[in-house]
């Protein structure tokens, strides 16, 4: 029923006139009330990815590592451009969840500001894939389409050719994100004015959450995980242990269930650090740029070579921006909101 609701809610929503630009905003759960990531909610549009870069400088990555998607889609290019940011950056992505959503009453997690916005639609699947890790999976897909400002200013070869320009240039940044061919697939294949929600069935057999094969590789150079069949083991006692199984069984397989749990409690506790010092070598990397900017300007001042040498003037700017960014992010938790207004210089960063 879910889902069916949300088949028809996508219908209206991809549907609808094209609106304002994306909100790119800090976002947090009701209960406890704690920010969480930010969030990018509303019609992707040009200048959104600029937004989604400014907040992270501002914030770092403490408070903005998981990126939650409520977006009906919009501007194919704009949402590569925002996804190569966040892959660069290696943060989270987030959507609804067809299994956790649904049944949360809590408040635990966050919610989109206009319920209009509660699925990942079009060009916002694009931004979703890029995340070092991808969480939930309600998507809507459809084929990206050209929107000529004239329709009747452009001939029908015209815009063949360019409709196969942009199928073929997201195909290729699918590919790039490491998304499952199968839904690219079902994406080339259904129509611009419909819309494909994967089935719990597509999601068995083809999952969409989780962590894309190559960073997946840069953790398991460091962490052990569990084996296909132990992973399939442990499922098949955990199902036993909590359904209709006798208790002999439940007893014989104690012993098996406490030791495979640990070893998958050790590996993602390890994946989880190695995400994270993923996230920071990211940061540094971003600052770096910055840093070599601002020591550069410091280069020409007489007393620059008494004061400090090249790399120790990058690493104190990159320490300080570390340090502003923990700072404000601190606020952030316990409630502090930035000004209406604020801008970082992150024009040093289009050198990527």
């Amino acid at each position: 029923m879910f889902i069916r609701l949300l088949l028809l809610i996508s219908s209206l929503v991809l549907a609808i006139n094209r609106g304002c630009c994306a909100t790119v905003e800090l976002t947090g759960n009701s209960t406890p009330h704690k920010v969480v990531g930010f969030k990018i909610e509303g019609e992707i549009q040009p200048g959104d990815a600029r937004k989604v870069l400014t907040l992270y400088e501002y914030y770092g990555p403490a408070v903005a590592s998981n990126v939650y998607l409520w977006s009906p889609g919009g501007d194919v290019e704009e949402a590569m451009k925002i996804g190569r940011i966040i892959r660069r950056l290696r943060l989270e992505t987030w959507v609804t969840d067809r299994y956790l959503t649904p049944i949360d009453k809590s408040g635990a997690f966050p919610s989109p500001a206009n319920k209009d916005n509660s699925l990942c639609a079009s060009a916002c699947v694009l931004i979703w894939t890029a995340g070092a890790t991808r969480q939930g999976n309600v998507l809507v897909l459809h084929r990206p389409v050209i929107v000529p400002e004239d329709r009747n200013s452009i001939s029908d070869v015209d815009f063949e050719r360019a409709e196969k320009q942009v199928i073929d240039t997201t195909s290729e940044y699918l590919k790039e994100m490491e998304f499952p061919t199968y839904y690219m697939e079902k994406m080339i294949v259904t129509s611009s004015q419909d819309g494909y929600v994967p089935t719990e069935k597509d999601l068995d057999d083809h999952p969409l959450a989780g962590i894309p094969p190559s960073i997946e590789e840069i953790i398991l150079s460091k962490c052990k995980s569990l084996s296909e069949g132990e992973t399939e083991t442990l499922g098949e006692i955990l199902m036993d242990k909590f359904g209709a199984a006798t208790k002999k069984r439940k007893a014989s397989s104690d012993k098996l269930l406490q030791m495979l749990w640990d070893k998958s409690t050790v590996y993602h506790d390890c994946a989880s650090k190695e995400l994270s010092n993923l996230r920071l070598a990211a940061w540094n990397r971003e600052n770096e740029i910055i840093a070599k900017h601002k020591c550069a300007l410091e280069e020409g001042r007489k007393d620059y070579g008494n004061r400090v040498n090249g790399q120790d003037c990058r690493e104190h700017v990159i320490d300080d921006l570390t340090n502003q960014a923990l700072d404000r992010g601190v606020r952030a938790m316990t409630g502090d909101r930035p000004p209406d207004e604020f801008s970082i210089d992150t024009s040093m960063l289009d050198e990527k």
